[in-house]
């Protein structure tokens, strides 16, 4: 099959820190080709080596308005596409456009519409939270993905969660939404993962690798600390991420100015990928209070490395997790006290982290490999270009 990829018009692909987007659409892409399929994918120009891969990238060239107000940002990304998409179809077949950004998806409905395109188009959702809770800024945002899901041929979602979430909402039909996780290329970070327990720091570390903003909830892990400290005073807390929202980070560092736990709590801003896998190397429990994700690329991540997970208790982490049973100790995100509770009592209990840990690896190499996910993926294509060639 020849496929087209469309990027999120955010981060380059792959992006070069976190980006759990670009990298579940990098990776899947790799595997696409390697299994013989033809991978095209458009997106933002960039410096970054994207690797030896045998993905076609057109890159689109775009001025950064990140700073400005993203929305503007990946609706410059969607007009731009257009016309490299249209010479792109010129050249070749394509059988499949797979759009990871909702302002793309739609102007290649419009695009398909006009020139009469007779293309699958798909769309995965990868964050429902800014339509069933616009803001002001996000009403746009909310129309635009409304009438995608609504019109388009396909949707793919990470979780079931998140496909239930769709029908209940907009009133869709199940059968027009396949739900398919994204993976972990465990052989790329296997070097990293094969180290000695030896290694990890004498001084417990309890890692959050995020974007800081206000639903990855990191503030109720910093109030939490207070609590675990005093049972646990030799804990370091290290939160790994860009910062999204100054506002919300200088509320972060006043806080723990003011409860004097700067010697605790360490931010190291965004991290290249290596990094980060160094950091789980090291760390003694991974927590995750967030309040909304899809799936959760960093959760997969550490029980990769064998950490100890601590997590929300959300629907999405709950099908994550809930492939094995007890392969984390899940959360309120909103309870602090419990969140303590909990950090203490694992750190305390060498036994639940050994068992937490062998669970958690299990579950990655049983249901999480990108070899899995893509095969899964590649056949849902086929049955899908099957279906629209027998309805046209």
């Amino acid at each position: 099959m020849n496929i087209v990829h469309i990027g999120t018009g955010i981060m380059s692909i792959p992006p070069i820190g976190v980006g759990a987007v670009e990298n579940a659409i990098y990776e899947l892409s790799k595997k696409l080709v390697k299994y013989g399929n033809s991978v095209d994918i458009i997106d933002i120009k960039t410096s970054i080596d994207r690797g030896k891969t045998g993905i076609v990238f057109c890159e689109v060239k775009i001025p950064s308005l990140c700073d400005v107000h993203p929305l503007l940002q990946v609706l410059s990304f969607a007009c731009s596409i257009i016309p490299k998409l249209y010479y792109l179809l010129k050249e070749k077949h394509v059988d499949i456009i797979h759009s990871h950004s909702q302002f793309a998806g739609l102007f290649v409905l419009i695009a398909k519409s006009i020139f009469k395109w007779h293309i699958v188009i798909l769309y995965t959702t990868h964050n429902t939270k800014f339509i069933l809770n616009p803001s002001l800024l996000n009403r746009i945002k909310h129309i635009a993905e409304s009438i995608l899901l609504k019109r388009i041929d396909h949707i793919f979602t990470p979780t079931i969660s998140v496909k239930n979430t769709l029908v209940s909402h907009f009133g869709l039909n199940s059968l027009k939404i396949t739900s398919i996780h994204y993976g972990l290329e465990v052989e790329k970070i296997k070097e990293y993962i094969n180290y000695n327990k030896s290694n990890r720091e004498e001084r417990h570390i309890v890692m959050y690798p995020a974007r800081i903003c206000r639903r990855k909830n990191q503030l109720a892990l910093v109030r939490a600390s207070i609590g675990v400290l005093k049972e646990v005073p030799d804990t370091m807390f290290i939160f790994a991420g860009p910062v999204d929202e100054k506002g919300y980070f200088n509320s972060l560092q006043k806080f723990i100015k003011e409860n004097n736990l700067t010697s605790n709590i360490e931010f190291t801003g965004p991290l290249p990928r290596q990094k980060i896998y160094e950091l789980y190397k090291k760390a003694s429990i991974f927590v995750f209070p967030t309040l909304y994700e899809t799936q959760g690329i960093v959760l997969i991540e550490a029980m990769a490395f064998g950490v100890p997970v601590i997590a929300s208790d959300i629907g999405p982490v709950r099908d994550v997790v809930g492939l094995i049973e007890g392969s984390a100790v899940l959360i309120d995100p909103q309870n602090q006290e419990q969140i303590a509770q909990k950090i203490v009592h694992l750190l305390k209990d060498i036994k639940l982290r050994e068992t937490l840990s062998y669970k958690g690896k299990k579950l990655v190499k049983e249901y999480f490999s990108w070899d899995r996910i893509a095969m899964k993926t590649a056949e849902t294509y086929q049955q899908l270009v099957k279906k629209h060639t027998v309805v046209s």
